[in-house]
């Protein structure tokens, strides 16, 4: 039988000088899976830096990240 998951996405996006604080919501949103893991919920922090495929474009990547925001079901 396949499980469904639920997937809560928490898009980061932020400036280099709170890296710190970055990497405490990545590890909030780790411990909240492991947690409810038995019920199939998942929490994925997604930063853009490193989940955003750069498209040679021209366009500045703020660009892109708002239309990949328009695009989706990000809240």
């Amino acid at each position: 039988m396949i499980k469904k998951i639920k997937r809560i996405i928490v898009f980061i996006s932020c400036p280099d000088d709170v890296k710190k604080e970055k990497g405490m919501v990545e590890k909030v949103c780790e411990e909240i899976s492991l947690i409810y893991k038995r019920v199939n919920v998942e929490v994925k922090a997604v930063e853009w830096r490193k989940d955003f495929i750069p498209l040679i474009t021209g366009e500045r990547p703020q660009v892109q990240i708002n239309r990949e925001i328009e695009n989706s079901s990000y809240v």
